[in-house]
């Protein structure tokens, strides 16, 4: 189901630019991030007129499969993979796979659900819910 989300930016009633991160995260645990958006906001005049706003990066397009998964777990993304790390729902980590441009993985796991972060090369970082059969 596609939810939209609106978000209002203040910037301190000064004209200028800045750029914000919008974490999306479980309403029921928000140190469980599902997913970031960058932006780049101009505003340029005094009445906080928002004179431009650009997406500067969006993760959302990282594709995990299967989910739920047997063994090996595939992934593809935008950026390249640099470090792919499982937590249980305690938040212990259970596995961490670090390389260059990672594209399939396969952790030895218990059946469960767990939350997989992946981190890209370029520092930023998405995750998911990953469920193991």
């Amino acid at each position: 189901m596609d939810v939209p989300y609106n978000v209002h930016l203040y910037p301190n009633k000064k004209a200028g630019c800045g750029s914000w991160e919008v974490l999306i995260t479980l309403e029921s645990d928000s140190t469980i991030i599902i997913d970031t958006i960058q932006y780049e906001v101009t505003v340029n005049d005094d009445d906080c007129m928002l004179s431009g706003t650009q997406e500067i990066a969006h993760l959302s397009n990282l594709n995990v499969f299967p989910n739920p998964f047997s063994n090996v777990i595939n992934l593809s993304a935008d950026y390249a993979i640099k470090q792919i790390t499982i937590s249980d729902l305690q938040g212990k980590s259970v596995f961490i796979e670090r390389g260059h441009d990672i594209r399939s993985i396969n952790p030895l796991l218990v059946k469960g659900m767990y939350m997989m972060r992946v981190e890209y090369v370029n520092d930023s970082f998405s995750s998911r819910k990953i469920i193991k059969l």
